[in-house]
Parts: C-alpha cells; structure tokens; sequence
C-alpha cells in the first residue's frame, strides 16, 4: 500500500440540538439531537456473513451478522453529521437515545429500526447495537450484544 496517499479536507459543519426541560429528582429530559434529514435514502441490510471455504471451493455462512449500510452522499453526510453531534450532545439522561424508523433494506420489504444510544462514560464495556427489522406487523429484534471487545 505504499502507492496510496493520505489527503485531508476541512469540513465545517452545523450541529443541531433540541433543548428542553431537564429534570434529573423527576425523570424529565426534553430535548435531543436533530433528528438528520435523507435517512430513506440509507438502505440497511442484514445477512449471515460468510467466509471462503477452500475445500468445498464456495462461500460458506460463519455464524456472523453482516450489516451492510449505504445510501445517497446527502444521507450518509446527514447521518454523519448526526453521529458528531450525538457524540457531543451534553444532557443529564443516563439513557439518552434515539430511534429512527424509516430506514428499508435494498429489495424494500422490510423496515429497519435502528437506536442510537449516548452513553455518558464510556467504561471499556461491550458494545450493543440493535436493529429491529419490521415485517408484517410484527417487529424482530436483533441485538449483537458483546460482540466485540474494545480493551
């Protein structure tokens, strides 16, 4: 990889937040990150990943979860943009978190639910991220709970 360069670009962006009443003794947090434009422009599709098998000479499922997410470039900049400001997002809700609903795979069947969570510290524990996958009235839940450790 001695041919690829590493070129960096100034990108000024607008966080955006909602802010409300925050009362800790009362369980009230009004408030939150701006909800990004675009996001049914993002598909989010879910598969069993797979590995080449030398043997059989075919791809063959490894047990995984292949979460594959693209999207128009405004989207995609819209969630971006998203992330950084939940990433800075300062609130007193130990649980600050956000749902979006409106995101579909690429054959448009199902809906994808997705949650965002702000932790407020973080300790070097399990990552969790869940998707929730729509389909016919009923709702799926897949949770990849201690997938990966980060320490």
């Amino acid at each position: 990889m001695k041919n690829i360069k590493i070129y960096k670009e100034k990108v000024e962006i607008e966080l955006k937040y909602l802010s409300g009443k925050q009362d800790i003794k009362k369980g009230i947090f009004a408030g939150g990150v701006q909800t990004p434009q675009y996001l049914d422009e993002i598909i989010i599709d879910i598969s069993e990943a797979e590995k080449f098998d030398e043997v059989l000479e075919d791809f063959v499922e490894n047990g995984n979860l292949k979460v594959d997410i693209s999207g128009s470039s405004r989207a995609l900049e819209e969630l971006g943009i998203y992330l950084i400001a939940l990433s800075k997002y300062k609130t007193f809700d130990p649980d600050y978190h956000d749902h979006f609903e409106n995101f579909n795979n690429s054959n448009g069947e199902k809906v994808i639910e997705v949650s965002f969570r702000k932790q407020k510290e973080f300790k070097h524990e399990w990552i969790y991220f869940c998707l929730g996958i729509r389909q016919e009235k009923s709702l799926i839940q897949i949770c990849m709970k201690n997938i990966k450790r980060i320490c």
